[in-house]
């Protein structure tokens, strides 16, 4: 990786000017050079003061990025589903019976053979300020933004031939496409505005603000995709001998309002803010388009009262501070209360989707393009309102040497816009956004600093950490209906009132099953008060559940009830994928020109349920072709095999070999394989972590060694960026992303910052 950037700046007393550019090149960690990054970009500023009361200000920047991404085809690059059946390289012709050597369906043969999407970005910003000062204490300012990103894509899908599992020869695709999409995104914004500060008495100070502000996004998309090139060293969309399809669409969008803010200063001692916005948005229908959002502030700054004379010595600062406020969310899609059709060719590729339209028929041998059916919409939604109580304390002690400042907070996020309505299945779509739920969120930051030198060393110790926790305190679900995701949370649009955000919903372990569990080996009964799974017939080494409830009738059998908050069957809440308690630590030391510097930053509390093949034998699922890794060679074991001719009645099969192993029984559970891989507490696995995010080590220069050589500044460093995460997920989860893909990888950089 390599980065280098140059700026110069100076001016006169009534010119000011900055310039800059700077160069990114970065070659991913993957094989080949397939995943590189590079980046260009100028700046520049200039402020003059034309007349006494008129400056201008204008700032220009502009860069140009490309990036190139290894696609995955058939299992994928990341995909690990069968990397234990393929060694690397070739499967030589001698072996791949009638075929010659050919490539193995192996991440690095993806990567090698495959072709990148490349995409390639522009982005122009300009910004323009002119300020007024017709009077003593007045000011008045005009703002404008002009912000245009430029976006394109190309992707040309090869077709290559690789060894299956079965040793036949396969393709990569069953037919090659060029893709290329275009986006382009126009951003204008107006910032009018005034301010007027006066103060009287050498003791009060007030200053008031008032304005206009207006914002237009507007994007325009394109994409079109051809297939099956005549001649694929040199794919075009005229040398294709297969279908076109194209894509289109267009979004603009503008928010318009008004501002104010009033201010009031007595002595630093007492501290006032007054805010309020008049914000209107296209996003939502003309009638209820605008919403007022008011916020107020106070601070008191008790270190300035005279009576905390005596404490001046150690006390800079103890400000008390509470506010209270109101900002408006239009975080949602354009166009929600217009009923919208979409044409689709079927079977053609979507780049928006990422994948193929459905065919629903054919005519004349081709794909007819067809109109998708309009949804609910309604026309009587509007701004979501989030409203903070906020109570803090800033301090400042031993001469500045200890700073610290903590915060607690309650925000009610109010007129949730989400489905209003339970729909019933056979409407055939889902409710329209209605401004129907509530949430509360309650949370709490503290951040400590201290700095202080000692001779020629100075070092500087830094913490903080906050947390927080989200409850639905309304919401239209007087069913209490539940639906799952896979991973146990709530689906998207399914909450319920007391709901605590980021719920993991599952079974509670109880061990394995044992053969004293059950009646004989002939009969598989269970025995009295011994529950059994809904569905499955249960063996030993099978994961065994706590029966929560028989709501439904079922007399001590784990099931999931009717999938409701009054019958959830044995499902329970075991956890919760908020990240509680984040934390970050800066530690900084230095001698002389010498400085060391860290920063550390972790999560000290966080549940999630990954499941698949990184935590279970085969994937947790019934395709026995996956592999075993090696933190799933803990599984539940019989005492004996009976000489590989065992038959389900032989107990000696049936003894745990290991009772306390880590996973369950993995010969002839396919039957049970989705039963023991349930969401459960057991395999609930712990995103807690700690990163080193970075170590830096520099030298500057001092001034008499640059005097000579005409420089103001000459600083050398090195720095470590992801140096070490301590985290207990399987190998090659990030705890941050939580994910399994393009990995995070550490960067270790050295560098010269000259100023002349």
């Amino acid at each position: 990786m390599q980065q280098h950037n140059i700026s110069a700046s100076g001016g006169t007393e009534r010119l000011r000017y900055r310039i800059g550019a700077g160069m990114t090149r970065e070659d991913g960690p993957l094989i080949t050079t397939k995943d590189f990054f590079k980046r260009n970009n100028i700046s520049s500023f200039i402020g003059a003061d034309i007349t006494k009361w008129y400056t201008q200000e204008v700032d220009f920047r502009f860069a140009d990025s490309d990036r190139s991404m290894p696609q995955s085809v058939d299992t994928g690059i990341f995909n690990h589903n069968s990397m234990g059946f393929y060694p690397s390289g070739m499967m030589p012709g001698s072996v791949n019976v009638g075929y010659d050597d050919l490539p193995l369906n192996t991440p690095a043969n993806i990567i090698k053979y495959q072709n990148p999407r490349k995409t390639g970005t522009g982005n122009t910003r300009i910004f323009l300020k002119s300020i007024f000062k017709p009077i003593k204490g007045l000011q008045l300012v005009g703002e404008y933004t002009y912000d245009r990103k430029d976006i394109s894509s190309t992707y040309y899908a090869n077709k290559w031939e690789m060894t299956s599992i079965e040793l036949n020869s396969k393709p990569s695709i069953a037919t090659d496409y060029l893709n290329e999409n275009s986006t382009k995104y126009d951003y204008n914004a107006v910032n009018l505005y005034g301010t007027y500060n006066i103060s009287f008495k050498e003791k009060h100070e007030i200053t008031a603000m008032a304005g206009f502000n207006q914002e237009r996004k507007q994007m325009k998309y394109s994409s079109m995709t051809a297939y099956d090139m005549v001649s694929p060293e040199a794919p075009s969309f005229g040398g294709s001998q297969g279908k076109l399809s194209a894509v289109n669409s267009y979004e603009d969008y503008a928010i318009r309002g008004g501002f104010y803010r009033l201010n009031y200063n007595y002595e630093s001692k007492y501290l006032l803010e007054v805010n309020g916005r008049y914000d209107g948005s296209s996003k939502f229908p003309k009638k209820s388009r605008f919403g007022f959002f008011p916020s107020f502030s106070t601070a008191w700054n008790i270190a300035r009262e005279n009576w905390m004379e005596p404490a001046s010595d150690w006390l800079g600062e103890m400000k008390l501070r509470a506010s209270w406020g109101q900002i408006g969310n239009q975080n949602i899609a354009n166009y929600q209360f217009y009923s919208t059709m979409e044409p689709l060719v079927g079977g053609a590729y979507n780049p928006t989707t990422g994948t193929y339209n459905p065919v629903y028929w054919l005519q004349n041998g081709e794909h007819v393009t067809y109109i998708t059916a309009p949804g609910l919409i309604s026309d009587a939604f509007t701004w979501e309102v989030v409203e903070t109580l906020d109570f803090g304390i800033d301090m400042s002690l031993f001469r500045n040497r200890f700073n610290a400042t903590f915060d607690w907070y309650q925000r009610k996020t109010k007129n949730m816009l989400v489905a209003g309505v339970q729909l019933p299945g056979v409407v055939g779509t889902t409710a329209p956004l209605q401004n129907t739920a509530d949430m509360k969120t309650t949370g709490w930051e503290l951040s400590l600093t201290w700095r202080d030198k000692i001779g020629d060393w100075n070092y500087n110790v830094g913490f903080n950490i906050y947390d927080h926790t989200s409850e639905i305190t309304k919401f239209n679900n007087k069913d209490g209906v539940l639906k799952f995701n896979g991973n146990g949370t709530l689906a998207s649009g399914c909450y319920y009132e007391g709901q605590k955000l980021g719920e993991i919903w599952g079974y509670k372990s109880d061990g394995y099953y044992t053969i004293d569990d059950f009646v004989d080996a002939k009969s598989w009964k269970l025995k009295d008060g011994v529950a059994s799974i809904s569905g499955k017939n249960v063996r030993p080494g099978d994961e065994k559940f706590k029966n929560l409830s028989d709501a439904t009738g079922a007399v001590n059998e784990i099931n999931n009830g009717l999938n409701k908050l009054d019958d959830s069957g044995d499902r329970t809440i075991i956890g919760n994928t908020t990240a509680r308690y984040s934390f970050g630590i800066n530690l900084g030391v230095g001698y002389k020109g010498i400085s060391l510097s860290a920063i550390l930053q972790g999560t000290a509390k966080r549940d999630y349920w990954i499941g698949g093949s990184s935590l279970f034998p085969f994937g947790g699922g019934t395709e026995s072709y996956r592999p075993l890794y090696g933190n799933q060679t803990d599984y539940w074991q019989p005492v004996g095999d009976c000489g590989g001719m065992y038959t389900e009645n032989d107990l000696e099969y049936w003894e745990a070999k290991n009772p306390n192993a880590n996973l369950y029984r993995i010969y002839g559970m396919m039957n049970n394989s989705d039963s023991n891989s349930r969401v459960s507490d057991k395999y609930l696995q712990s995103a807690a972590y700690m990163r080193i995010k970075n170590i830096t080590l520099s030298y500057t220069f001092p001034q008499h060694m640059l005097q000579k050589i005409y420089l103001t500044n000459l600083r050398v460093f090195a720095s470590g960026e992801n140096l070490g995460t301590f985290s207990s997920l399987p190998k090659g989860y990030d705890p941050e992303r939580l994910s399994w893909g393009y990995p995070f990888y550490r960067t270790i950089s050295f560098g010269l910052n000259v100023t002349l």
